[in-house]
């Protein structure tokens, strides 16, 4: 409901968003937004237990299977979206690229958080978001550039827009260095101290996840007031993206369970490698769209709309397993 609330502020009470977004901090081109952005990439990695890493990296086939699922499944199935949905259907090719770089984010730190209410594998979930994120600054701008050439021909202001340009760095910069960060002060606390930072973290993390999300729809959401048919292929774009990506992780799973017995995973950790497959960072994909391609409000409109999906199908799927158990422990009982 925050959420919702704060994309309703966005659209109706743009102005102090956006004078927010302008400041410039100390004078540098540091703005709110990226500051913002790595604060809820730190507290992820304050939220991470000692030896977490460790312990997941003993079981090296399910985690490289892992690893390989939530970077590749997401990307075939942006490819399978684009060809379909612009290639044919002929939707708009800012809403193409907005598909193509939501499946080249990393894995979304709010997976951990699902992972442990879906009662999933939270060694894993870690080990996958610190381990994507570290693999973004590498992989992230070879995604979007290979599928934003195929995108140019179609509009020439994506060719002419130098929106590529320190993409690595940005990734270093504000993804992976404030979540190495976390982890590594997470490492050298004590048992005492983390009981008192771990529940503040995610106080703050939940903060700052909503004003993120406010600041970065200002740009973009009051031309819904006046216009609501612009989010039609956006979230027509967003909905195949997920369910294309919940398609492919349960056909890998599937795969797995009959040609390759010895890696199947386990139930928790199947929870963990369908978050990390179909939860995208899409903070970081909205940061990066508002600070390279600002103009381009369809491109920013498909983040929000797989950002408020992903999140709804997270809901779901969480009900969905409750009421089973409910069911499974009223059978036990009778």
């Amino acid at each position: 409901m925050l959420l919702l609330a704060a994309y309703a502020a966005a659209t109706w009470i743009p102005s102090p968003g956006l004078r927010l977004r302008e400041l410039n901090l100390l004078g540098s081109s540091i703005n709110p937004p990226e500051l913002l952005l790595a604060g809820l990439l730190l507290c992820a990695g304050l939220c991470s237990s000692p030896g977490t890493l460790r312990t997941i990296l003993s079981a090296r086939s399910r985690f490289i299977i892992s690893s390989i699922a939530s970077w590749m499944l997401p990307l075939l199935a942006a490819a399978v979206t684009v060809a379909v949905l612009w290639g044919i259907a002929g939707c708009p090719p800012q809403v193409a690229l907005g598909v193509v770089i939501v499946a080249a984010m990393p894995v979304a730190n709010s997976s951990v958080g699902w992972s442990t209410t879906m009662r999933g594998s939270i060694a894993l979930s870690i080990a996958l978001l610190v381990v994507g994120t570290a693999l973004s600054p590498l992989l992230t701008p070879l995604a979007i550039s290979a599928g934003a050439i195929s995108l140019r021909t179609a509009e020439d202001s994506l060719m002419n827009t130098p929106w590529s340009q320190g993409m690595g760095g940005f990734f270093v910069t504000w993804v992976l260095a404030p979540v190495l960060l976390g982890v590594f002060l997470s490492g050298r606390m004590s048992e005492q101290v983390r009981k008192w930072v771990v529940p503040w973290s995610r106080r703050v993390s939940f903060v700052i996840l909503i004003l993120l999300n406010y600041l970065n729809g200002v740009p973009c959401l009051p031309s819904l007031a006046e216009q609501p048919s612009l989010l039609q292929w956006p979230v027509l774009g967003a909905s195949c993206l997920l369910l294309l990506s919940y398609a492919a992780n349960r056909g890998l799973t599937l795969w797995l369970r009959a040609f390759m017995p010895t890696a199947e995973s386990l139930p928790p950790e199947q929870i963990s490698q369908m978050l990390s497959v179909v939860m995208r960072n899409t903070g970081a994909a909205l940061v990066f769209a508002g600070a390279a391609l600002p103009e381009f409000v369809s491109l920013s409109l498909t983040i929000i709309a797989y950002t408020m999906l992903q999140h709804l199908w997270a809901g779901a799927c969480l009900a969905a397993s409750t009421h089973s158990l409910d069911n499974a422990i009223a059978k036990e009982l009778r």
